[in-house]
């Protein structure tokens, strides 16, 4: 073939200025056979141990029960030598679940471990129906009874039936138990659209939103790297802690521990656990080496945070007149030249703010940005350099009342009334009856943790009722003046007095289109009906992955389906990395309805860091394994299809990288690119349909950049090995290039242009006369449909 994927590779690992079956079969130490249906005897007796990391195991039977139980450290890694000890509890499955192993207390002295543990247990599929398979076996945990038993989304649960264990990783043990829905592998009839969405990056993010906002159009989604993340919960705390902090407050000052117009340490630790990337205003993340797929300097973060919020609205403010500006700031700024806007900012006097601006004393301006050097280091904000890049979405306080932001002086967000995030009970857990630093550290069971109390509402980054917070607005000081009130020259509070907790309108609009939120949101009916598919890299620049983990964690909450994976080989029970393609042989269909995958080692060494090893794009063969694994999986999940053997297309194009359609909304012509699969010319086949994947790219790229990646799934359309051949579908490369676009600060905005810069994050932009995205998906969707051979919705008996 003429295609080379090893190219596309090297175009998104690449630096640059833009972002870049059945199941049930036996093999593997995860296959997919009938496990030994044998009941053990009972649990006759305990198990106890010296564990240092080092393996320990109940062999014999004599353990009854315990047989086969096993815990195993990090390769590499000591631990504190604790003692162990395991014995049978009473069963914690919720109704509606048949046990398929003893319910087993794990029982170690201290209350985490440094790093996850491997936790081995036995298993019987004596009750296990005709059609249910190792993809229907659930985990259940409970914290030694001080909360209501969950089934947490831990990573690398491997279920190997044939030798009847499972295993698992977990930092903390307690109670476990594995089971099985009583109806699992009971037939029924479900709705297939033959649509996927699936994106990277900035696409990524917008198939999580655009599928989750219309389930009735998509039945399979793959947010892959989804940044500014799959869940913006999540990111909007990111944004307020690190992302935008790094400045002393007036709380700091009180203390005595820097002024405001200082810098001041950021006061939440980062999330260790998660591998979570802290930054703040002033040092932004800056990456060499490969596997990146952008060039991370001042110029890109503030470029794309125009674009962000063009797209979702400007999170950090209440403004009635624009979802972009903040108030007071009038849309004739945006008339003047980028060099006007850092010459001439927009002073507004009498904008008070909690923390850095109590008494309003000192002006808040707009201000400029983009500038770093290789003498602080890329990413590090370099006083002595000339801003040239307006903010435009963000405000400063200019304390020392320079006209622009000088170092130290913080940055304003009103993204809601300041509450403490402390759980309906209106305590921190260290504040509750009985709370124990190591025996008992959250008495209420209110903590949230993606994976262990992901409906937890202490320390979820969102206001929850019962939580205490003050009735002063988005800014946070009391009797404030009111947007709309007076004369407007000083009103910029939002939301005060009123009795209800506000957020800011930007705010809403982002939550609006919250993968999190939309999730909880859905038609049970409509998810059960969605298969979903997430990846990240553990060391991605925005913490993709720290997002991304929080989107699991609702996953797993909602439909008990959820499957996490640490690195591609473990998706088939490997104990070492695959080389290029080897997801090949991973049987998708009884992995897990929905899977997840965090790649990237977290002992890596610099030099394979430097490759890009966990990175937003990640090494050439994490790039490879994420575009097979994508496939794989939506080729599992549609059933039947056309698995007939059939020769590439001959004598015609079947990668297409410049069609184009008309929008009958907007009346422009918008670029995709199309890959229509095997044997789809052939007379014989003129009356076939098929299914459709919907691609989206990402940041600074355009849909003909990756028409390429459809090498893989043509060539495995094609196998000669009918095993392992997959389905015959059409792949739509989705356009979200703003176009024309145009680079601040040297052009101005074409008037007929999409409004952004260098993408559009495929929304309906807020700014008025802008990129209208998701609805030129939607029209995209019809022309497909109406010019080429798609699948239509059916109903099917299927077996999830």
């Amino acid at each position: 073939m003429r295609r080379s994927l090893f190219g596309l590779v090297l175009l998104l690992t690449a630096c640059g200025d833009g972002d870049g079956g059945g199941g049930g079969a036996d093999g593997g130490a995860d296959g997919g056979g009938v496990c030994t249906s044998e009941n053990f005897v009972g649990c006759q007796s305990a198990f106890s141990a010296s564990f240092d990391g080092t393996r320990v195991e109940a062999v014999g039977a004599d353990f009854g029960d315990l047989e086969g139980f096993a815990l195993e450290g990090p390769s590499g890694h000591a631990l504190d030598a604790v003692d162990v000890d395991a014995a049978c509890a009473d069963d914690i499955l919720p109704d509606g679940f048949v046990p398929v192993g003893k319910a087993i207390a794990i029982t170690p002295a201290p209350r985490l471990f440094a790093r996850e543990v491997k936790v081995t247990l036995p298993l019987r599929c004596s009750q296990f129906r005709d059609g249910a398979h190792r993809g229907h076996i659930q985990l259940f945990w409970q914290r030694d009874g001080a909360q209501e038993p969950l089934s947490p989304a831990v990573a690398n649960l491997l279920i190997d039936l044939p030798a009847g264990r499972a295993s698992f990783l977990t930092d903390e043990l307690g109670i476990f138990q594995l089971g099985v829905r009583e109806n699992a592998g009971t037939p029924r009839t479900r709705r297939h659209l033959w649509r996927a969405i699936a994106g990277i990056s900035m696409g990524g993010v917008a198939s999580a939103m655009i599928a989750m906002r219309h389930p009735e159009l998509f039945d399979i989604v793959a947010p892959l790297g989804a940044d500014p993340g799959a869940d913006l919960t999540y990111m909007a705390g990111y944004f307020q802690d690190f992302f935008l902090g790094g400045f002393c407050t007036a709380e700091d000052e009180a203390a005595g521990n820097g002024s405001i117009g200082e810098l001041c340490p950021v006061p939440r630790a980062p999330l260790v656990r998660q591998l979570e990337r802290p930054s703040s205003y002033e040092a932004q993340i800056y990456e060499g080496g490969t596997g990146t797929g952008l060039t991370l300097r001042r110029n890109l973060y503030t470029k794309a945070l125009r674009d962000v919020s063009r797209a979702f609205g400007n999170p950090a403010y209440s403004n009635p007149e624009s979802l972009y500006l903040p108030p007071g700031v009038p849309e004739s700024y945006l008339e003047k030249t980028a060099a006007e806007q850092c010459a001439e900012p927009v002073v507004l006097r009498g904008f008070h703010d909690r923390e850095y601006n109590p008494d309003g004393a000192w002006p808040v301006i707009t201000f400029c940005d983009g500038v770093d050097s290789s003498e602080l280091g890329l990413g590090v904000f370099d006083p002595s350099l000339e801003p040239t890049s307006p903010a435009q979405v963000l405000l400063a306080v200019d304390v020392n009342e320079s006209g622009r932001r000088d170092s130290g002086e913080p940055i304003v967000l009103h993204s809601y009334e300041h509450f403490e995030d402390v759980g309906a009970d209106g305590l921190a857990s260290a504040f509750e009856p009985g709370y124990d630093a190591n025996d008992n550290p959250d008495p209420s069971a209110d903590d949230y943790h993606y994976s262990k109390n992901p409906l937890g509402a202490e320390g979820n980054w969102q206001y929850d009722d019962g939580e205490p917070w003050d009735d002063f607005g988005v800014d946070g000081v009391e009797g404030t003046c009111q947007l709309g009130d007076g004369d407007g020259d000083d009103c910029y509070d939002d939301g005060e007095g009123n009795a209800q907790f506000d957020y800011a309108l930007g705010t809403l609009r982002w939550f609006d289109h919250d993968p999190r939120h939309r999730l909880f949101a859905m038609d049970p009916r409509a998810l059960a009906d969605m298969d979903i598919l997430l990846d990240a890299g553990i060391r991605d620049f925005l913490n993709a992955h720290v997002a991304t983990n929080q989107l699991a964690g609702v996953l797993q909450s909602l439909t008990g389906g959820l499957r996490v994976y640490d690195q591609f080989y473990t998706l088939d029970g490997s104990e070492d990395d695959f080389h290029y393609g080897s997801t090949e042989d991973v049987d998708f269909a009884t992995l897990g309805k929905h899977i997840y995958v965090r790649y990237g080692d977290p002992d890596a060494s610099d030099s394979r860091i430097n490759q890009g090893d966990g990175r937003h794009v990640g090494t050439v063969s994490q790039v490879i394994n994420r575009v097979f694994t994508l496939f794989g999986f939506i080729d599992a999940r549609w059933p039947g299809g056309d698995r007939d053997d059939a020769p590439l297309n001959t004598g015609v194009e079947s990668f297409r990288e410049n069609e184009s359609f008309v929008s009958p909304s907007t009346g422009q012509e918008r670029p995709y690119g199309l890959f229509l699969p095997p044997g789809y010319f052939e007379p014989e086949n003129a009356a076939r349909t098929y299914p459709v994947v919907y691609f989206l790219h990402g940041y600074g790229m355009s849909p003909g950049d990756l028409v390429d990646l459809s090498v893989l799934p043509a060539n495995f359309m094609v196998n000669p090995d009918p095993a392992k051949r997959y389905q015959k579908f059409i792949v739509v490369y989705v356009d979200g290039r703003c176009r024309p676009g145009f680079e601040l600060p040297q052009d101005p905005a074409p008037e007929d242009g999409d409004g952004c810069e260098q993408g559009t994050f495929y929304l309906d932009s807020v700014v008025a006369g802008s990129a209208q995205m998701e609805t030129l998906l939607i029209e995209l969707i019809d022309h497909i449909d109406a010019n080429f051979r798609t699948k239509q919705p059916e109903e099917i008996e299927v077996v999830d």
